[in-house]
């Protein structure tokens, strides 16, 4: 669920499960409005496969972190 930030900074995060197609669409629209707001990702599955990267062509910050 993603509400607005009131300060435009922090860290979206999700984790074990990569999302869907539809789910990387809405989440890269919404840090469009937030350029200072880090994506991080900790998942051995999804860090293995980054081509979900290509919905977020906008994104200044990223993390990626294995378990």
């Amino acid at each position: 669920m993603l509400a607005p930030s009131a300060t435009g900074r922090g860290i979206v995060q999700f984790a074990y499960e990569p999302l869907t197609d539809d789910e990387y669409r809405r989440l890269a629209a919404w840090l469009e409005d937030y350029p200072e707001m880090t994506l991080r990702v900790y998942s051995s599955a999804t860090i293995h496969d980054l081509e979900f990267l290509r919905f977020f062509p906008s994104l200044r910050e990223f993390a990626a972190d294995t378990l």
